[in-house]
């Protein structure tokens, strides 16, 4: 599984004045954070490692986490795009809030070649998003897009997509990994999306007219996942008496038996519990008695 932080550079085309400007820290470099969000198995780290790498991968490995850093030029200004991949699986539904303060945008990603990745776009991700970063803006991105070629007929319409799009607020790009279609456009827009969503940031300036280095803001502790509930536990009522009264009446575990004068008739009995009666029975059982037992007459 992919767990440490990779970094990538996808190259950006820069004129001679603009490379002077970054040397003179004309031009702030703008960050934002990037998280995808889906099931697992849709085509979300294919996405992010096709547009940062222009390669396709070879073998589906699944996600724990994974993030990405690129440079990357939007409207002629250049921004550093943090891409946060993460797993889809519900065994990791406990750590994946962990990456969620900070985002400044969310691809909500789902497979076309089927409806199930589709539905759960708004029964399960829209409602954890809006949980734990509610003002965070968001845009539906459906992958494999190619498969609307080579296996039309297990793919979802594309006005069914639109409509759940439209009834959720959400622009819709579709994408395809594997050909490189529609990345650019579905990327730069949702880069878009989330320097207009960013807090904007004040900059002051010196007496002699050039920008401070602002203090970076305080890291915000990370939304932990609500805690489990605890196991049900049930305590039995105790049979500890009942228990011990069933051995008592039962022969099996007795270990003195009383013939009566008929001698027809047994009394079952327990040393134990005759010994504790009367310290007589300690002297005819011949067991020691602490104290001093008088001799039978």
């Amino acid at each position: 599984m992919r767990k440490s932080r990779r970094t990538r550079s996808r190259p950006i085309e820069e004129t001679t004045t603009q490379r002077e400007d970054y040397a003179l820290g004309w031009i702030a470099m703008q960050n934002i954070k990037l998280l995808v969000l889906g099931d697992g198995a849709v085509g979300k780290s294919c996405l992010l490692i096709s547009y940062t790498t222009n390669a396709f991968p070879s073998d589906y490995v699944p996600t724990v986490f994974d993030n990405y850093s690129t440079n990357i030029m939007i409207d002629e200004k250049p921004v550093c795009v943090g891409f946060w991949d993460t797993a889809g699986q519900e065994d990791y539904d406990r750590l994946r809030p962990l990456s969620y303060p900070q985002t400044d945008i969310v691809l909500l990603c789902f497979s076309i070649s089927g409806t199930d990745s589709l539905e759960n776009i708004t029964s399960r991700w829209i409602p954890e998003i809006d949980r734990y970063i509610p003002d965070c803006p968001r845009v539906l991105v459906g992958c494999k897009s190619d498969l609307r070629a080579s296996n039309p007929d297990i793919c979802v319409p594309r006005t069914e997509i639109e409509k759940v799009a439209k009834d959720a607020g959400l622009e819709y790009y579709e994408t395809s990994a594997l050909l490189q279609d529609g990345l650019k456009h579905c990327f730069d827009s949702a880069i878009r999306c989330g320097i207009a969503g960013s807090r904007k940031k004040t900059k002051s300036k010196s007496p002699f007219g050039i920008f401070k280095k602002k203090k970076p803001d305080d890291p915000i502790p990370p939304v932990m996942p609500p805690a489990g509930k605890a196991p049900w536990i049930e305590i039995e009522t105790s049979t500890f008496a009942e228990d011990w009264q069933k051995m008592l009446e039962d022969p099996k575990f007795s270990d003195v038996t009383f013939l009566l004068e008929d001698g027809q008739q047994k009394l079952q009995a327990h040393t134990l519990v005759l010994c504790s009666a009367s310290k007589y029975f300690c002297q005819i059982l011949g067991l020691p008695n602490s104290k001093t037992t008088p001799h039978l007459p």
